[in-house]
């Protein structure tokens, strides 16, 4: 699992391009606009693609990354 922090366009296109590759993906947003912005990258490929809508501190990142495999 790949972890990418997604709140901008290009990170939006480097979960697009991961997951069109077919690798799956993490990725962290900090609003649910931005956890609608990536749901259309669901269908972009053969990777999984798991989002995260909410700000994560640190011992938060470290618990996600753990749960998830990142």
């Amino acid at each position: 699992m790949i972890f990418v922090a997604a709140g901008t366009q290009d990170g939006r296109e480097i979960v697009r391009r991961l997951c069109a590759a077919g690798y799956d993906v993490a990725a962290s947003v900090v609003s649910s606009y931005g956890e609608q912005l990536l749901s259309a990258q669901r269908e972009a490929g053969g990777g999984k693609l798991l989002i995260n809508d909410t700000p994560l501190d640190e011992d938060g990142l470290h618990a996600f990354f753990k749960e998830h495999g990142v």
